[in-house]
């Protein structure tokens, strides 16, 4: 940190607070937010939601050493606080709740299709619930075994009803909104030294597996510790591991596609494998278990509930283990939280203790944060997407140009074989030079932060030149070169820091091989080789767009049908209120995954959108990115 000039903790004091905030930035960077820092002037403003919480919250968690006894620097420090990015300004949230206006009352995580929504609507009431409703007969059952709480179960006005905690009163930073106590918590360790778990251990089963099938059968015991945890959860996940295949095969051409596959029959097949388990298990106790515990849409929901409730908790004896922790997973998701680092037991008083950086009203719904998640991992595993989603990603893939031609062309005389191939080298040589040539060359990650990524157009600059105007870079780099070490400087580095970055010095590396590239191909090599380039990016877009945009439009046609599906069985008189019923849940909870769906294909087009209108931008003022 003192190589970049920035503060340490320990001078945090003597400090002003904007220095204590850059230094608590560095400390919590990840090497994918380290990797888009161009300088130490970056460390100065916000990174991104995500750094900027854990950063806050650090400076809260060190109060006492960053602002002593000073009112004054206290002041600074809740001004400091308060200029933590917001959720989207309400239009976006009426539009993702008008999205999913057919959703029904969810529950905790795979409700939180307008958990986006929920942050971005102030005006969102809370409303308690019933006495007698599972939430707070969990709530009240909480209390009694320990827990503190500043917060409370509660539905929000969102998009026909979202589950969350609100603040039982105000809330300033540095407040404990939940203290649970350590042996609430569930863990595989809770399942493994059960009754039951003696018998599954003795089957041999994984730890996770071991866990998964615990739960499939606990949650049917009317003594278990876990039943009020067990009946507030919903009935239903409708994640991308469960919802069914033709909700699915809406997303065809798109880049998520395969991993919710591979995920899909990833879960499906160790169903299968376990096939022989459940059936040993119901032949050897069959007076406890039944056969309907054991179907695969039991086994699903207990797979998705510990993808989506558990969390990873640090315990006193050093060990890391996933947790269901009751209460706690009524809490949903945001990338705006207001508690992040929720994740340690306190050695002293073993609890988890969950902690705000930022000031709760009463009343006002509590976020958490499940980390930085784009919504395609958001779909998968919660079952939801969060419109405006800052860490949402989208890839673009930039092939070598015309090589199909250019195979062609090989094919028909040797000489062009030859010097086609050696162009292509030089021009391989050149990327290497200037740290634009990784073993990712061809693919570019589009953010939220930076959507049009700092290499894509030098990238495009250096495979769209000329012979005459590569053998003009090449000369120009290797004058650079030589002016650098004549003024006794040491050359930029040369490729890409591959790896993590750990040191400060690898850091200045990366600087100056960005330094180099943007001094040389900051500007455009030519008028025809900017048009070629920038031809060849929207070209890229477009491409890259239109199963986006498809998708969208099969999700609308399926809407429609499943609104006039609805409409119809509210219009037949003879159906059966309960099997009704059933069908109106079910087909509430595929609208919220659609409704997410939605928002995923929305939000990477947007990031498509920006990534052109950075570039046409660059073009204008001169080819600056």
């Amino acid at each position: 940190m003192q190589q970049l000039g920035i503060a340490t903790p320990a001078r945090w004091k003597s400090l002003g607070l904007q220095a204590c905030a850059a230094g608590a930035r560095v400390l919590c960077l990840r090497q994918a937010e380290l990797k888009q820092l161009r300088s130490a002037a970056d460390l100065q403003r916000c990174i991104n939601p995500r750094n900027e919480a854990a950063a806050l919250a650090l400076l809260v968690s060190n109060h006492q050493g960053v602002c002593g006894n000073s009112a004054e620097r206290q002041q600074h420090l809740q001004q400091l606080l308060s200029t933590y990015p917001e959720a989207p300004a309400p239009a976006a949230a009426a539009a993702a709740a008008a999205a999913g206006r057919g959703a029904a009352q969810q529950a905790g995580p795979a409700a939180a299709a307008a958990a986006a929504a929920a942050a971005a609507a102030a005006a969102a009431a809370a409303m308690g619930y019933g006495e007698e409703s599972p939430e707070q007969q969990l709530y009240r059952w909480v209390l009694s075994q320990g827990a503190a709480t500043q917060l409370a179960p509660a539905m929000f006005n969102v998009s026909g009803g979202l589950r969350g905690c609100a603040a039982v009163a105000d809330l300033p930073a540095g407040s404990t909104a939940v203290s649970l106590p350590s042996n609430l918590l569930m863990t595989y360790k809770t399942a493994a030294e059960s009754d039951f778990g003696a018998v599954l251990n003795r089957m041999g089963l994984d730890p996770e597996t071991l866990a998964v099938v615990w739960t499939m059968v606990d949650r049917w015991d009317a003594d278990s510790p876990a039943k009020l945890l067990w009946q507030a959860l919903p009935q239903r996940f409708s994640t991308g591991l469960s919802v069914p295949q033709q909700l699915i095969d809406l997303m065809s051409g798109l880049q998520e596609q395969r991993k919710f596959s591979e995920a899909r029959q990833h879960v499906r097949g160790q169903f299968q494998q376990l096939q022989q388990a459940f059936t040993a298990l119901l032949t050897a106790y069959a007076a406890q278990l039944q056969p309907q515990w054991f179907t695969e849409a039991a086994y699903l929901w207990a797979v998705e509930l510990w993808y989506a409730y558990a969390i990873q908790v640090k315990f006193p004896d050093s060990s890391i283990q996933p947790a269901l922790a009751p209460l706690v997973s009524l809490i949903n998701h945001s990338p705006w939280p207001h508690i992040v680092h929720f994740s340690t037991v306190n050695p002293t008083t073993q609890t988890l203790d969950l902690t705000t950086f930022r000031p709760l009203q009463q009343g006002q719904q509590a976020f958490l944060s499940y980390g930085p998640l784009p919504n395609a991992q958001l779909l998968l595993f919660y079952g939801f997407a969060v419109e405006g989603n800052p860490f949402e990603e989208a890839e673009l893939a930039v092939p070598w140009p015309n090589e199909q031609q250019e195979l062609q062309q090989q094919q028909q005389q040797q000489q062009q074989q030859q010097n086609c191939m050696m162009f292509k080298i030089q021009t391989v040589a050149l990327l290497k030079q200037l740290g634009l040539w990784s073993q990712q060359q061809q693919r570019f990650m589009l953010t939220v932060q930076q959507p049009l990524p700092p290499g894509l157009l030098p990238y495009l600059r250096v495979t769209c030149a000329s012979s005459e105007e590569l053998l003009e870079l090449q000369m120009s780099y290797q004058q650079q070169q030589q002016q650098q070490q004549q003024q006794g400087a040491a050359p930029a580095a040369a490729g890409n820091v591959e790896g993590e970055i750990s040191t400060a010095a690898q850091l200045q590396a990366a600087w100056a091989a960005a330094a180099a590239w943007q001094e040389l191909l900051g500007q455009p090599v030519s008028d025809i080789n900017e048009a070629a380039a920038q031809q060849r990016l929207q070209g890229l877009l477009i491409a890259a767009k239109q199963p986006y945009e498809s998708c969208l439009a099969k999700c609308s046609l399926l809407r429609q049908l499943q609104e006039l599906r609805q409409q119809q069985q509210q219009g037949d008189a003879d159906a059966a209120a309960g099997s009704s019923s059933s069908s109106s849940s079910s087909a509430a909870d595929d609208s919220s995954f659609l409704c997410g769906l939605e928002t995923l294909c929305r939000g990477m087009l947007a990031l498509y959108n920006a990534c052109g209108a950075a570039a046409a931008a660059a073009a204008a003022a001169g080819g600056q990115a």
